[in-house]
């Protein structure tokens, strides 16, 4: 049955000589793996690789097959057309990253508008935006109130984070808790929304080191998860 959604490209693998089999978290279906024909030997109108670069913004009408079967993309448009991203090579390597991570995250085969949503919006405001260092922190933070497993707001006072149950406590529990100084920094994260990066800037060391925490927190609360290949590029980047 054919069907018009948006979508966000996540993944591309090539398959046999001309076609790709494409990964993406879609508005109408949730997370669906399509198999485009052809497409690397296209040259005239119609579907081209270039329409599938990664965490490209696209409108697509597709047949939807019964389960057990790839589905397919019958027409496809770019609706958002990324501007300071391709000027930006710090914008550049997120992109690199951002979509492992999210292909990781996503697991699931039903819509969930709230989530397109606010990774739509991230994107958008990722490519606007000239604060971008510590981006992809309060994106991974605040994407875990849409995967399910954001820590718990009460009791944030508290002089401990909890990894594995998320949230702030006052005991001692050194194989799951953050130390004092890993919670004033994770608690400094927790609060910050999009609109506060050009006003709070961590450091490179505080960087890396909240990345390691919110991979460690990803870990453990959604069943293998595995870290993004892509992370030694941010290491380098942000130092």
């Amino acid at each position: 049955m054919l069907s018009t959604t948006e979508g966000i490209v996540l993944k591309t693998l090539k398959f046999k000589e001309s076609s790709l089999i494409v990964t993406c978290f879609t508005k109408g279906f949730g997370k669906q793996t399509y198999l485009v024909r052809g497409v690397l030997k296209a040259k005239k109108s119609g579907l081209k690789a270039a329409h599938f670069q990664l965490l490209n913004l696209v409108q697509m009408v597709v047949n939807q097959n019964d389960k057990g079967h790839l589905n397919s993309i019958k027409e496809l448009k770019i609706y958002y057309h990324y501007q300071g991203i391709p000027q930006n090579f710090i914008k550049q390597s997120l992109l690199m990253f951002l979509p492992e991570f999210l292909n990781e995250a996503i697991r699931d085969e039903y819509p969930n508008e709230e989530l397109y949503e606010y990774i739509e919006n991230g994107l958008k405001y990722l490519d606007q935006s000239d604060q971008v260092v510590d981006f992809h922190l309060v994106f991974l933070m605040n994407l875990s109130k849409y995967i399910g497993c954001y820590p718990k707001g009460t009791h944030i006072e508290e002089p401990f984070f909890n990894l594995e149950n998320g949230e702030f406590t006052p005991r001692v529990d050194r194989f799951t808790n953050l130390t004092i100084e890993q919670t004033v920094l994770f608690r400094k994260l927790y609060e910050l929304n999009f609109q506060d990066l050009d006003k709070v800037h961590f450091s490179g060391n505080q960087r890396e080191e909240l990345l390691k925490i919110l991979i460690k927190y990803y870990s453990l609360h959604l069943n293998g998860f595995r870290e993004p290949k892509s992370m030694t590029i941010l290491k380098t980047l942000f130092r």
